[in-house]
């Protein structure tokens, strides 16, 4: 339930321009809980710096640290969890006591499917790195959004404009380089701590940006890119600076253009159709605005792309084109449209080779892929089955159990929906663009993305659903502080 219906409004007034800057400032509280929330806050941004640079870390200062650095955030956010617990902060919402219940469930059905076997030290490694990629992050989710306030999103979607000009300008020399050079492969001695590209036609390569692999860049751009038509649609008063506008359009503009990723574009494009739905139901004022600017950018990636970018265009349209024949041979006519909407589904595939209680959870992962230990534990009978197991729906159900695992699938259903009730009513309350177009961004990865599979995208699914739940949840402050100082 939104926060909106729990306190009289006439006390305590929804501040409808979710304003920031003059209208979000306020005396603190009380000293101790505001320095409490900061520290969190502060923490939070910290976890989202990691996100962000974790790659540099582990490809190009500490590249012998690479496998340990995947790890570098987890510290920060058990810190989190423990200052939460320490002030006895109250996080009342049903999906997150079910998500807790789930994530203890799966250290029994873990026990229970280890319990007749041998337990190695890489099995306890793979599940223990299973268990976080399924249940650790979801708490954060709710923590953020009760201790961000109108300021601290305001902060972070500049902060993210700024990075996005210098990760276009990174991508760009990341494409003009060689496979092999450093900017693209790393500074590891070892084939382990080299990092190979799977390369465009003609050449080029799939630009990175800071991060491990292009997953990572093509959230980062897709979530820039909501984040820019939310800056460019918010309410006069609380619109950025003109210069902040300009780079937030300009940055993920470019590293769209070059990035060679057919799912940053067609992720793109399900965000600017869903935030054209949602906004012109929340308002028609908002919606018609939101559609001058989509069309804005759609004009400005067809027609300058193609101009500034030449190679990078042609590079991108002949990886469409051939894996646009094969998907077809393979999936259909639709192509790649066909390929997503059998990917779907193709998890039922799965069903005849899974025992009930699943074949335990990190078995089936990017982790069990790597160390070859996911074909010792789970015998494929076909070519369908294997591509099944890629999707994380498919993953789930390997790794949790035919029951298990579908009941985790209907949790993220139901959370994804509830998440598109909160948002696009606080959208259509406020009438600020925010919540809805940091719902439409993470709504894929929280549905049926790969947040069990990805760290990367596992951070940036509970991370965006946080930030989501923050937009959705913001007000004045003297009715924010009324609610965090009766849970502290």
């Amino acid at each position: 339930m939104i926060f909106a219906n729990r306190l009289n409004p006439k006390k305590y007034a929804i501040n409808r321009d979710l304003t920031f800057g003059k209208y979000a400032k306020s005396e603190p509280f009380g000293t101790t809980e505001e320095q409490h929330r900061r520290l969190v806050v502060r923490l939070v941004f910290l976890v989202y710096a990691l996100l962000l640079f974790e790659g540099v870390l582990r490809k190009w200062i500490m590249p012998q640290w690479a496998r340990p650095l995947f790890f570098i955030r987890d510290p920060f956010v058990l810190l989190i969890y423990i200052l939460v617990l320490s002030r006895r902060t109250r996080l009342r919402e049903g999906l997150l006591e079910i998500g807790c219940l789930f994530s203890l469930a799966a250290l029994i059905l873990t026990v229970a499917q280890h319990a007749s076997g041998d337990l190695d030290f890489s099995t306890a490694v793979l599940a223990a790195s299973g268990w976080r990629n399924y249940f650790f992050y979801i708490p954060l989710a709710f923590i953020i959004g009760r201790y961000f306030d109108l300021r601290d999103l305001n902060r972070l979607l500049l902060a993210t404009s700024l990075i996005s000009l210098a990760m276009a300008m990174l991508v760009i020399v990341q494409f003009a380089s060689s496979p092999v050079a450093p900017i693209n492969a790393g500074s590891g001695d070892t084939a382990e701590q080299i990092y190979k590209n799977p390369g465009l036609p003609g050449g080029f390569v799939r630009p990175f940006g800071t991060f491990t692999s292009n997953l990572g860049l093509t959230a980062f751009t897709v979530s820039a890119v909501a984040i820019a038509i939310s800056m460019w649609l918010a309410p006069h008063r609380s619109r950025s600076p003109r210069f902040y506008l300009v780079v937030a359009i300009l940055g993920p503009s470019v590293c769209l253009c070059v990035s060679g990723s057919r799912g940053a574009f067609i992720w793109t494009g399900l965000i600017l159709l869903m935030a054209l739905a949602g906004l012109s139901y929340a308002s028609r004022g908002i919606g018609l605005k939101a559609a001058a600017i989509t069309s804005a950018l759609i004009f400005l990636m067809l027609v300058a792309g193609p101009i500034i970018f030449p190679q990078a265009t042609e590079s991108f349209a002949r990886r469409w084109s051939g894996a646009g024949d094969y998907e077809t041979q393979t999936y259909g006519s639709g192509g790649v449209f066909a390929r997503a909407l059998y990917e779907v589904f193709d998890f039922l595939l799965l069903f005849g080779i899974t025992p009930a209680q699943g074949y335990g959870l990190g078995t089936a992962g990017n982790a069990a892929f790597t160390l070859d230990t996911r074909a010792q534990t789970i015998i494929f009978v076909n070519e369908k089955q294997v591509g099944a197991a890629e999707s994380d729906w498919g993953r789930n159900i390997l790794e949790l159990g035919l029951i298990f695992g579908c009941l985790f699938i209907l949790f993220r259903i139901a959370f994804a929906i509830w998440l598109a009730k909160i948002a696009l009513a606080a959208t259509a309350r406020s009438g600020h663009p925010l919540p809805w177009l940091l719902f439409v961004f993470v709504s894929h990865l929280i549905l049926n993305g790969q947040i069990t599979a990805n760290g990367t995208l596992n951070g940036y699914g509970w991370l965006f659903a946080g930030l989501c739940l923050a937009a959705s949840n913001s007000v004045t402050p003297l009715r924010r502080h009324r609610r965090l100082s009766t849970a502290l």
